[in-house]
């Protein structure tokens, strides 16, 4: 939880939310410098049940992307992190930055791309998938159909054309 990820204005974005109770709970993963900070800020959220969790094996962040249905990464800068392709493969719809590559994979079919990375807009994208389960769901659908662009089966067909073609 570094500054340049977006937790801080995460949690920040959770305290003006008005539909927490239908929010079963929200997860926080890795460590970092803000981790406190942020511990803190989220301490002081009523009506909402919030985890924070360090390093996971791989079946321990596996169930929890498959117990989740949003993932929330306000990064600043980014390439294409993979936790995005990861949780779309588990049918999670991503509110992300446009940052790095991001754009290129995440649309208004299959996630929701920050207008700005503030509070007050990551917010507004969470009420948004809230509010429509339906709409929730059919992006969910789509964006399982994206996370099969991110198979080691294509990314090693790829480094073989790479490869092969040099």
């Amino acid at each position: 939880m570094e500054d340049w990820k977006g937790a801080d204005v995460f949690v920040e974005a959770l305290s003006l939310n008005k539909q927490k109770k239908q929010i079963d709970m929200v997860y926080f993963i890795g460590d970092g410098d803000e981790k406190k900070n942020i511990q803190t800020v989220a301490s002081s959220i009523n009506d909402l049940k919030i985890k924070f969790k360090e390093f996971l094996s791989r079946e321990d962040l596996n169930a929890i992307y498959n117990a989740c249905h949003i993932l929330i990464l306000p990064s600043k800068s980014e390439g294409f992190p993979k936790v995005v392709a990861e949780a779309l493969s588990y049918g999670c719809v991503p509110v992300v930055s446009n940052v790095g590559s991001i754009d290129q994979y995440i649309n208004e079919k299959n996630g929701i791309i920050l207008v700005e990375r503030t509070p007050k807009y990551i917010n507004m994208a969470i009420e948004k998938l809230l509010s429509c389960r339906t709409s929730l769901k059919k992006m969910a659908k789509n964006g399982l159909k994206t996370s099969e662009l991110f198979t080691y089966e294509k990314y090693n067909k790829r480094i073989e054309s790479i490869v092969l073609n040099d």
